[in-house]
């Protein structure tokens, strides 16, 4: 990606401030605090549940073993 951004002649730690300004999570979080329907004590304990249920996720990802060759092409229908 950053060999793509740098062709385009783009200043990646600018574009980069820009697109968080527009990342949606953030941008719904907001509205939601703004317009009174959670605290931000509440949104912070949502976010650091959410990260630590991505978290677990990886955590298992990674221990778990990798499928067999055979198993590679299973329920793939397109």
């Amino acid at each position: 990606v950053r060999d793509r951004v740098l062709q385009r002649g783009a200043d990646p730690p600018a574009e980069l401030a820009a697109w968080r300004k527009r990342d949606p999570v953030a941008v719904y979080r907001a509205a939601l605090v703004a317009e009174g329907l959670v605290t931000e004590d509440e949104a912070a304990t949502f976010e650091r549940e959410a990260n630590a249920e991505a978290e677990a996720a990886v955590e298992f990802a990674r221990a778990s073993p990798l499928p067999e060759a055979e198993e590679l092409l299973t329920q793939v229908y397109a």
